[in-house]
C-alpha cells in the first residue's frame, strides 16, 4: 500500500504485460489504483482477450499492437517526446 502512495503521485502510468490479456493484471493494478484515488492518467499495453493466429511471438505481438516499435512510439506520444 506503501508503493500506491509513492506511485498515485506520477501523472502517467504504463502498465505493460505482454504475456497477460488487458482484464487480466492489467485490470487488477488499474483497481489498485482507483481504490488509492490515483487522478492520473493510466495507458494499459497488454493483449486484447481474442484469439490470435498461429504465428511467431514476436508477430502475435505486432498482431496485437504491443510491438517494440508500437510501445515505443506511444510512450513518446504519452511523453510528447515527439
Amino acid at each position: 500500500e506503501k508503493d500506491l502512495v509513492m506511485i498515485s503521485e506520477y501523472e502517467n502510468i504504463l502498465i505493460y504485460d505482454q504475456y497477460g490479456i488487458e482484464e487480466g493484471f492489467a485490470q487488477t493494478i488499474l483497481s489498485q489504483l482507483m481504490k488509492s484515488s490515483f487522478q492520473g492518467k493510466t495507458h494499459v499495453f497488454a493483449l486484447k482477450n481474442m484469439f490470435y493466429p498461429h504465428a511467431s511471438i514476436q508477430e502475435q505481438l505486432e498482431m496485437a499492437g504491443i510491438g517494440e516499435d508500437v510501445i515505443f512510439e506511444n510512450i513518446k506520444r504519452i511523453l510528447k517526446l515527439t
